[in-house]
Order: C-alpha cells, then structure tokens, then sequence
C-alpha cells in the first residue's frame, strides 16, 4: 500500500506537553499587541516565540556539568559561567562585541532536527488551536515530515519542514572568582573553556539576554531555576514570563535586532557574533553556514524543493478521495537566498508526458514561514491567515 492510500492513519499525534502550552498560553494572545506597540509584523512575533521555545528545548537536551565557558573578563568581581550554543563567549560578545574562542554546545544534528522540526509543529498546534481552528497537527513519516489535517473537510497538508532557529541564548549560572597559579603568583582567570558545574540540581540557572543600554548592548538574567525535573526549563521561563511581562518585550526588541542585522550581514554588531550560521571572525569559526537559520540553507532549500515534487510525483497520478496539497514550511523564510533559489521556480508548474490528461501541477501549493508566505491554494491562506510577512 502507497504511503497517500492510508492518509487518514499516517503520521503520529503530538502527546501532550502541559509546560510548552503554559509557555504558549501566555505569549500568543499578546501577539498582536506586541506587534503594533514594537510596529514590527505578527511574523516576527510568532518567530521569535519560537526561538525561545527551541531555546528551552536546547537547554534540556543538551545541559550537562560540562562545557561551560567561564568569563571574567567583563565583570572580574561578578564572573559567570555560561553554557553557549556558538563558539565565542557570548558575554564579551555581546557587551564589548569582542569574539573570544570557546566550544559551542550545539546538539548533534539528529537532535537539532528532532528538535526544530517538533517545536515547530507543536506551536502551530498551539496556534491552531488558540485560534479556533479544529485541525489535526502530525510528526510524519517517510516520505513526508508532516501532517496537518482537516477531517471535516477531507483536506490534508502535508510536505516538508526545514526549520532551525536564529539565535539560542546561552544558559548561564553565577560563579566564584576562580584563580590560578602564574610565575608571577596567584593571579584571576579571565576566561577558561570546557569548565564544569559542579551540581546542576542545586545551581540557580538563568537564560543571558541581551538588552540594548542607550548605543550599546548589556544583558540581563532570567531564572529558570535549577534543573530539577525532565521539563525544568520550559517550567522556569513560564513562571519566569508569568511573573515579569517585561521579559518577552526585551527579548522581541533583542531578536527583532538581530534578525536585522543576520539578513544584512552586519559583521560589525555585536549581535551577528550570536546569530546561527554567522561565519567566522578571524581564525574563530563561530558557527558555520551548515546551521543556518530556517529553510536558508542552500543545502536544505535544494532537498526540500525535490522532495515536493517527489511527494506530488508519486501522489498526483492517482485519483485521491481527498484533498492533497503539498508544502514546504519553517521558521523563517531563505531570509538572505529566497531572490536565487525560491524566485526563479515560484511559477514553475509540471505534469506527467504519460498522462497528460491530467493537467498541470504547482511545484509546490505553498511555502510557510512565519517571517514570509507563499500560498497559491485559498484553504492554505485561510490555514495560515494568523501572520503577516516580515518586511
């Protein structure tokens, strides 16, 4: 039996995840106020809400006692241990924008993927959900990576994600001035990579967010706790968010900024130095172009346009007893490759020489992104009406 003969069955439902909807909960309705006092789009928004939603997730899979970076450089009497998600210590990144060698804890590229693409289903569910709209959201299964459906409709959407956030704060946690022994005495240590937290369970953790102080940028902390439990982080940042609604404001002036300068390649701002894909400065490889932010990876926009028109390929030829329509969805958009990779194939229709009776097809009936859309069927711009472009 063909993958598309078994619809109603294919894929797998979501569980549950009380911690993450508590997150949700308190960010989506605010979504659209949000948007108008910054004047920025409900794109960016939503964009951003994700990013803090994989962020939390990066921290519980990927915490451990080591692989810490610890910084003095910046406050020698407050020094902080920071667990970063690039390889330059986001500490005197972000305060002095001065790139200092460190070990990135990205997750293993299976995890990543796990990871980005669920967080992105399972907010869409949330969306869905929060806005009326009665839809089945699915993980999929070869060869497609998603389900949303409309049962009462007999519509389906199915397709190919290619997600990954733009930025990952790092966790961090207060440390004791650490010394060591130089010729000259018993001196401070400045920095020292691949340091180590002696007890998770008993440390006070926080997430380290850049905040702007007048022309330049400083951080605040926001308390997650101590990892207590399997869903410690995402339980700390809704308590966190519930108590201080400053907190989201800042992060979404500080995410807005950076996306900015992430599309422009503003080497110069302290910023880019935290962005995902960002390159490298000097002979410090800060994260390469292999974790670039949505579907903006060449790599990924090449596989994701040929699985499209695999799906349709195979599924096309056959009469449905429903509605298919087939798309690729993310994050955020090819933000700097969508005008050489997306623009030139945007019309492209196709068929089959063997049966030509059966008309023409889209490459794709969509592309999704919270940041920029591209949807050539009406259900698919009722399905995903909630956000506006990026601009």
């Amino acid at each position: 039996m063909a993958w598309f003969d078994n619809i109603e069955n294919l894929g797998y439902e979501l569980e549950s995840f009380p911690e993450f909807t508590a997150i949700t909960n308190l960010l989506l309705p605010q979504a659209g106020d949000d948007a108008r006092e910054l004047k920025i789009s409900t794109g960016i928004v939503f964009a951003a809400i994700y990013d803090l939603l994989v962020s939390v997730a990066y921290y519980q899979e990927s915490i451990a006692n080591v692989g810490w970076m610890y910084c003095a450089k910046v406050s020698p009497g407050d020094p902080i241990l920071t667990f970063p998600f690039v390889n330059a210590c986001p500490v005197c990144t972000i305060a002095n924008g001065e790139i200092v060698k460190c070990t990135g804890n990205k997750p293993e590229s299976g995890k990543i993927g796990k990871i980005t693409s669920e967080t992105l289903l399972r907010f869409l569910a949330e969306v869905f959900q929060q806005n009326g709209q009665n839809l089945v959201v699915k993980t999929g299964q070869e060869p497609i990576d998603y389900v949303i459906a409309d049962t009462e409709r007999s519509a389906y959407l199915l397709g190919e994600i290619k997600a990954a956030p733009l930025v990952v704060l790092p966790l961090a946690a207060d440390s004791e001035v650490w010394r060591e022994s130089k010729p000259q005495g018993i001196v401070p240590v400045q920095h020292k990579d691949k340091a180590a937290v002696n007890s998770l369970a008993t440390t006070p953790l926080f997430m380290l967010m850049p905040v702007r102080d007048g022309d330049t940028w400083s951080y605040r902390r926001v308390h997650l706790g101590a990892k207590s439990d399997k869903n410690w982080a995402f339980e700390g940042l809704a308590k966190a968010l519930q108590h201080d609604k400053t907190i989201f404001r800042d992060y979404l002036l500080f995410w807005n900024n950076a996306l900015k300068v992430y599309e422009t390649k503003d080497r110069t701002h302290p910023l880019y130095w935290l962005t995902n894909g960002c390159g490298s400065k000097g002979s410090i490889n800060v994260s390469d172009s292999k974790t670039s932010v949505g579907m903006d990876r060449t790599d990924d926009i090449k596989k994701g346009i040929y699985q499209l028109l695999k799906i349709g390929a195979e599924s096309r030829k056959n009469d449905l007893p429903y509605s298919l329509t087939i798309a690729l969805i993310s994050n955020i958009h090819a933000i700097r490759h969508y005008d050489d990779y997306f623009q030139p194939v945007e019309d492209l229709v196709w068929g089959y020489d063997s049966m030509r009776d059966k008309g023409l097809f889209h490459l794709y009936d969509g592309l999704f992104s919270f940041t920029r859309k591209s949807l050539k069927t009406h259900w698919l711009s009722i399905l995903f009406a909630f956000t506006d472009d990026h601009s």
